[in-house]
């Protein structure tokens, strides 16, 4: 190829070359990124009743679908966004809801934990003492302070039963 051809001379000059490597490149892309097309979908159904969809129509009972495939008009992206906003909101607002409600229940469930763990050293402390009431009770026999004692721990072992076991 030489830069001085001439269109006339059937060589193709620096100018016809780029030409016909751009056009080809546009056409490769074309063809790599095509436009909106209309494709036919079919909705068929089988004698069972079960519903599918296909490009190619159906063998029998089907109909061919329309599909709206235009652009929405900025009005109606507009809205969409707003409707997307909106949704994306409501959205954070049940998820923040719902870590309230998470949180809430792990506090409520500590609260019972630690409402256990008091009752359990309760009940702990009623036998304790019951057994301590006993035992002065018992060395003090015959009076009317050891019998106060032992009447003590009597009550204390019905707390203990009525409160402890009745859970």
């Amino acid at each position: 190829m030489s830069a001085n051809a001439s269109p006339c001379s059937g060589q193709p000059g620096p100018a016809r070359s780029f030409l016909r490597h751009g056009l080809s490149c546009v056409l490769l892309l074309g063809l790599h990124f095509p436009g909106p097309s209309q494709a036919q979908v079919y909705r068929c159904t089988d004698p069972t009743g079960a519903t599918s969809y296909q490009s190619v129509p159906c063998q029998q009972h089907g109909q061919p679908l329309e599909l709206d495939t235009r652009q929405p008009s900025d009005a109606e992206r507009r809205l969409n966004e707003e409707r997307s906003r909106q949704d994306n909101a409501r959205l954070r607002r049940i998820e923040a809801e719902r870590e309230a409600s998470a949180e809430l229940a792990r506090e409520q469930h500590g609260q019972r934990r630690k409402n256990e763990q008091l009752a359990a050293e309760r009940c702990r402390n009623y036998l304790a003492e019951a057994e301590q009431l006993e035992r002065s009770g018992n060395r003090r026999s015959g009076s009317l302070r050891g019998e106060k004692d032992r009447d003590k721990a009597r009550k204390l072992r019905d707390r203990h039963f009525s409160e402890c076991f009745a859970r």
